[in-house]
């Protein structure tokens, strides 16, 4: 008889444990991952239109779009550096001595960056141990980021327009051409590029 009550105090005690944990985990809010929404790219065929798409996929800091980029280019105690004004400091990247990359142009540099990362990295933004010649920033042409070509100029389209400065990017023309890069499932390179030397 003994043994039967200790067996009903140790089941009674582990339904007990159950039931708060059951009653936790409801009151826990819970994220529901649902898929981003389908953009019909051939739409963006306009520069407002490019700059909405790219002000999308950047998000913010409070709510990171689909590019993630303010994970960790934020403006306090970001991993990158942050990203207000780099279309106004883009040019002079290209002309310091440490760059590695093939770009002629300020925007031609935010491009590279985007499937070269470690073509510039900005002092004190490596990764540990490279003296700040490997980017941990990841190529956002590729998995988990994915980003066809006309949503990564539509990403520049919105670093012009915040910044104040003329939208020099253009949309899509022709959709066959521009969008060959999703056709393709990803596999389409800006210029195959990796840093010199």
């Amino acid at each position: 008889m003994k043994n039967f009550l200790v067996l009903l105090k140790l089941l009674g005690f582990g339904f007990f444990m159950m039931m708060i944990f059951a009653v936790a985990s409801n009151v826990v809010p819970q994220a529901i991952g649902e898929p981003p929404p389908v953009i019909d790219l051939r739409s963006i065929d306009t520069v407002d239109k490019m700059v909405e798409l790219g002000g999308e996929i950047f998000g913010s800091e409070a709510e990171p779009g689909r590019g993630k980029c303010p994970m960790c280019h934020r403006r306090i105690g970001g991993r990158a550096p942050v990203l207000d004004g780099v279309t106004n400091r883009a040019a002079t990247r290209i002309k310091d001595p440490r760059y590695k990359g093939h770009a002629k142009t300020g925007i031609e540099y935010i491009e590279e960056s985007e499937e070269c990362p470690s073509c510039f990295v900005v002092a004190g933004f490596g990764k540990p141990g490279t003296n700040d010649a490997v980017s941990p920033m990841p190529v956002t042409v590729n998995p988990p980021i994915y980003l066809s070509a006309i949503e990564r100029d539509s990403v520049i389209a919105f670093f012009q327009d915040r910044d104040g400065n003329d939208v020099t990017v253009k949309p899509i023309t022709d959709p066959e051409k521009d969008l060959r890069w999703d056709k393709e499932k990803y596999k389409y390179s800006f210029k195959g590029l990796k840093p010199k030397g």
